[in-house]
């Protein structure tokens, strides 16, 4: 027997669920990427996918008009985040990108501030804090 949707029932607490918005995940780990999509859809938002930069660039040509977020891995073969992140900001100033690292980041803050990242998600990402993260980013 299904449970009736009411706050009352709700299983993800007190998450920040997204309103159905498109991200594109940049990812080249094939089960990290996997598991960030199934996290993704868990929270309710819809998902594209690349493996690279380069792959996400031509992604983004296709369905520019349906990607809200850039959800972007910053240490990449092929082409990385923050050259993504430059890119797409050429083409599109207005898309908001996140990037997540494995790394902490130190001097590359403010490189990536000029390149159009809004915020920065350390791996592997706390679903709480990616939640919130991309709600925050989302409704900027």
């Amino acid at each position: 027997m299904a449970l009736p949707e009411s706050p009352e029932n709700n299983v993800f607490g007190d998450l920040c669920l997204g309103h159905g918005e498109t991200i594109l995940v940049v990812e080249d780990n094939a089960a990290a990427r996997a598991a960030i999509v199934a996290s993704l859809e868990l929270l309710n938002y819809r998902v594209l996918e690349a493996e690279n930069g380069k792959v996400a660039l031509r992604v983004f040509a296709e369905h520019r008009e349906d990607i809200a977020l850039v959800l972007s891995d910053l240490v990449m073969a092929e082409m990385g985040g923050k050259a993504l992140a430059q890119a797409l900001h050429e083409q599109a100033p207005e898309l908001r990108v996140v990037v997540m690292t494995g790394h902490p980041l130190t001097e590359e803050r403010e490189m990536l501030l000029e390149a159009g990242v809004v915020a920065w998600i350390q791996k592997p990402p706390e679903l709480a804090y990616l939640a919130e993260t991309l709600a925050q980013a989302c409704a900027r």
